[in-house]
């Protein structure tokens, strides 16, 4: 059914005079009237328009005269609507030569009674087509209305489907472009509509559901938004119009999520900066206000976190997946150039979010974290906590979770004291040198350092020191004793194991957890930590 005035409400119009001849269709849209006799009518009318005349110009044609072809040809050509014959004025019925020829090219032919002027259909025309296109317009923007409200809700696509689904009388969905459905309202079979999607035309039917859907780009990803319904004529009638009413306020809740983004990651890094600069006891009621547009609660525990590999997105950033919280943080990118490997910061909430959130980052990259606090004012020494854990991390000399991608995560408050004190120690240049004097030689003698390492690993247990590096408990007694004699202190004695454990504890902890690597010898082994003292 076409949208607007047809031939048929013509002629139901009463004083109009029009009668159809020859079960003319009147079906047909109306888009204009003009009354011509001139030659190469045609080229004046434009498609959907109805031609009115009296046949004037072929007042003297037989019903045989190719005129006749030639007139309807131009017209049929020129995509008009019917042809309106005023009667008793040129020929008293409609000549048959030019009925012949309608049909021939299937172009209405109406009759007008002789005692109706030209003008008066004009005139009806035109007011017709006018109320049809305020209709439409006024319809366009009422879907308009009624699909924006969508823009603020709290999940603006899943409302926007329950608005279209209401519209179509049937139901809608978003799919995205592997088939997932983004959003959904509504009883249709889904799973079917997605499986036709891309082999079907725009309008396809699914068992008793007519469907009707259209293909577009979100910013960088590309959707297909369907409406199905069981009443086929709603389709018909508003399908083209709810589905590209629909697209436009997607492509505007879309710039709004990315402005609105925008701006939270802007204010997000200003009031992260604001707190590692250090935050007075004065301002910290106020503070706690603004994180509140993020989602902080005063009192929770939060962790400073540190890592060194792109944000892992957040569930709920685009379209939320059922049973996921979005985790609540703030994120500042390229934090402090001059602390090597670190490219971001973030205050992050500590609770279930948060930790996956952590777990995600550790997936891709190396990632420290502090303990949890409350106090705001402690934010520039939690982030220092933060950088430790990180370099613990980095140097895998930690209590780590391992992600997929090979990063690892510590957080500072499951590091036990000696694995703290190695990493606070690793960016004083002093260590280096400290190391250089009083371990130096050690370093430099890869038995005697082999010895050192499988004893301490092995809890001071000569037997097993030896059945680790394959030789006799014997020969582990006597080079013990030549450390003895580089370092003038008792291997026994506890501030000796706690020394060689402190300068070698990356080393111990490794051969502890089994792992296997060469001995550092010469000046690669002090090269290499005056490289770490440096940080």
């Amino acid at each position: 059914m076409p949208d607007g005035l047809t031939l048929r409400a013509l002629v139901d119009e009463p004083g109009l005079g029009l009668t159809p001849l020859d079960d003319a269709g009147l079906d047909v849209a109306v888009r204009g009237a003009h009354s011509i006799e001139i030659a190469d009518a045609a080229r004046w009318l434009r498609p959907g328009s109805l031609m009115l005349t009296t046949g004037l110009r072929l007042a003297a044609a037989g019903p045989e005269d190719p005129g006749w072809d030639a007139l309807v040809e131009s017209l049929a050509a020129a995509r008009i609507a019917a042809v309106l014959f005023g009667t008793g004025i040129v020929f008293d019925e409609v000549p048959s030569g030019l009925r012949r020829a309608a049909r021939a090219h299937g172009i209405p032919v109406l009759a007008v009674a002789p005692e109706v002027p030209f003008a008066r259909i004009e005139e009806a025309v035109t007011r017709g087509v006018l109320a049809g296109e305020t209709y439409l317009l006024r319809r366009t923007v009422w879907l308009q209305d009624d699909l924006l409200g969508a823009l603020v809700s709290t999940d603006p696509t899943g409302t926007l489907m329950v608005r279209l689904g209401a519209l179509a009388r049937g139901a809608a969905a978003l799919f995205d472009a592997s088939g997932r459905t983004v959003a959904a309202t509504g009883p249709a079979p889904f799973r079917l509509i997605a499986d036709e999607l891309a082999r079907a035309g725009p309008a396809f039917t699914v068992g008793r559901w007519e469907v009707r859907h259209r293909s577009l780009r979100i910013g960088p990803a590309d959707y297909d938004l369907v409406i199905a319904s069981r009443e086929s004529r709603v389709l018909d009638d508003l399908g083209e119009d709810l589905l590209r009413t629909a697209a436009r306020v997607l492509a505007a809740a879309n710039s709004v999520r990315v402005l609105t983004a925008d701006q939270e990651r802007r204010e997000a890094g200003r009031l992260l900066s604001e707190l590692l600069a250090g935050l007075p006891a004065s301002r910290v009621r106020q503070t706690w206000e603004r994180l509140r547009a993020f989602g902080f609660r005063p009192g929770e525990p939060l962790r400073m976190v540190r890592w060194d590999a792109p944000e892992p997105p957040r569930p709920g950033r685009d379209h939320r997946v059922a049973g996921d919280e979005p985790p609540r943080l703030l994120v500042l990118e390229d934090p402090d150039p001059g602390v090597a490997g670190i490219s971001a910061s973030a205050l992050l909430v500590d609770d279930g979010p948060g930790a996956h959130w952590l777990d995600s980052a550790a997936t891709s990259g190396t990632v420290g974290t502090s303990g949890p606090f409350t106090d705001l004012t402690g934010c520039p020494e939690r982030a220092e906590e933060a950088g430790t854990a990180h370099r613990i991390a980095a140097r895998g000399s930690g209590p780590a979770g391992t992600g997929a991608g090979g990063g690892a995560l510590v957080r500072l408050d499951e590091v036990d004291y000696a694995t703290w004190l190695s990493a606070t120690r690793a960016g004083d240049p002093r260590a280096a040198d400290r190391f250089e004097r009083q371990f130096g030689e050690l370093a430099r003698a890869p038995d005697l350092l082999d010895t050192v390492v499988a004893y301490l690993a092995c809890d001071q247990d000569v037997g097993a020191a030896g059945r680790r590096l394959v030789v006799h408990p014997n020969t582990v007694r006597y080079r013990l004793r030549k450390v003895e004699a580089l370092l003038g202190a008792r291997i026994g004695a506890a501030a000796t194991v706690a020394n060689l454990y402190l300068a070698f504890r990356d080393e111990v902890e490794r051969a502890r957890a089994g792992q296997v690597s060469p001995s550092p010898t010469g000046t690669t082994a002090v090269a290499a930590r005056r490289r770490s003292a440096r940080g």
